[in-house]
C-alpha cells in the first residue's frame, strides 16, 4: 500500500502541466494580466485549480513516505524538484517566456509545510507581487517568508531549505534560460481605452494615435 501511495503521489507530481492543457491558453506578463484585466478570475482556472490539487495531493503523498521512513529525505528532495522543473517543459507559446508554476508550487507549499506557515508565505508572496507586479517577487518574497518562518517557528531545517530553494528555483531557471516567467491564462480582455489595440506578437497595447505610423511603414 506504501508503494501505491508513494507511485500516486509522484506522477502526480511529474506530470507536466502543458500536457493537461486544454483549450486556448497562453503567456502573459503578470503586470499586463493587471492592465488589463483583474488577476483572479484569470488567475483561477481549471488548469491552474488542478496544478494546485495534484501538487497539494502529490507533495503530501510523497513527504508522508518520507517522514515515515519509507523513503530517503534526498529522494523526496529530487522527487519534488523533478516535478517543479518538468512544469516548465514542452512549452509551444515561444522562446522568450516560461510559464511561472505558481499554482503548482502554492499546492506543493501547503503539502510539505505546516498549514500556519504555508499560508503566511503565501499570502506575503502574492501579496508582494501584485504590489510590484512581478512574478520574480511571488517567488523570491515566498521564499524568503518561507526561510524566516521555518526558522522562527522551529521547523525541521532540512524541510525548511528545500522548500525554499524549490521556491526558487523557478527564478534560477528563467534566468539560466534567459527567459521571463509569465502566466498562463485562458483569457485576458484588452484594450479598456477606446481606439487601442494590441500587437499579435506580444499582447502590447499600441494607442491609436500611433496606428498611422504603423500603416505607414
Amino acid at each position: 500500500m506504501e508503494t501505491v501511495l508513494y507511485l500516486i503521489g509522484a506522477t502526480l507530481l511529474v506530470v507536466p502541466s502543458s500536457s493537461l492543457v486544454r483549450g486556448r491558453h497562453r503567456l502573459v506578463t503578470l503586470s499586463h494580466v493587471l492592465e488589463n484585466s483583474s488577476f483572479f478570475p484569470h488567475f483561477l482556472t481549471p488548469l491552474n485549480v488542478s496544478d494546485g490539487l495534484r501538487a497539494w495531493l502529490g507533495t503530501a503523498l510523497i513527504c508522508h513516505e518520507g517522514r515515515s521512513g519509507v523513503l530517503p529525505f534526498f529522494l523526496v528532495g529530487i522527487i519534488l524538484g523533478l516535478g517543479v522543473l518538468l512544469q516548465h517543459c514542452f512549452v509551444r507559446d515561444g522562446d522568450d517566456s516560461l510559464p511561472a508554476p505558481t499554482a503548482y508550487l502554492a499546492g506543493m507549499v501547503l503539502g510539505f509545510l505546516p498549514p500556519f506557515n504555508a499560508a503566511i508565505a503565501l499570502v506575503v508572496a502574492v501579496t508582494m507581487a501584485l504590489a510590484l507586479r512581478q512574478l520574480y517577487a511571488f517567488h523570491l518574497a515566498g521564499a524568503v517568508c518561507i526561510l524566516v518562518g521555518g526558522l522562527v517557528m522551529g521547523a525541521p531545517r532540512l524541510e525548511v531549505a528545500l522548500m525554499t530553494l524549490l521556491f526558487c528555483l523557478p527564478v534560477a531557471v528563467a534566468l539560466l534560460s534567459r527567459r521571463s516567467l509569465e502566466l498562463r491564462v485562458k483569457h485576458v480582455r484588452h484594450g479598456r481605452h477606446e481606439g487601442a489595440f494590441h500587437s499579435p506578437v506580444r499582447d502590447v497595447a499600441i494607442p491609436a494615435s500611433g496606428r498611422e505610423g504603423i500603416h505607414k511603414s
